[in-house]
């Protein structure tokens, strides 16, 4: 059931392994968001950033691209909200929080 979730809101890359390894409640931010960013942008935007966190600390690569992945969405959601400053904000705090991560960190640059 939970494939077929994540399949229908395009979020397969967190299959298989990552899925396992994801709370219920990260997994469900995770979809809600995906299904929101159409018709509520802010709300998925939260969702989102609130996702990202709990992702990095996975500390494995693919959680890095995954993550990455889900800070795309929110600089997309940002600028189509006109709210580019407080996205960049919010990145430079994701930074500072995870600084010692360097491979997440050259996902970052590479956005």
């Amino acid at each position: 059931r939970a494939q077929a979730a994540l399949a229908e809101v395009e979020l397969t890359a967190l299959a298989p392994r990552l899925l396992r390894e994801l709370s219920g409640g990260e997994l469900q931010r995770a979809l809600l968001a995906r299904a929101l960013a159409a018709d509520h942008p802010e709300d998925a935007s939260s969702l989102y950033r609130r996702a990202v966190h709990p992702i990095v600390e996975l500390k494995k690569n693919d959680a890095y691209a995954e993550a990455a992945g889900v800070v795309h969405a929110v600089r997309d959601l940002a600028k189509k909200l006109g709210r580019e400053r407080e996205f960049a904000d919010w990145l430079a705090e994701l930074r500072r929080a995870h600084k010692p991560k360097r491979n997440f960190m050259k996902l970052l640059d590479a956005l």
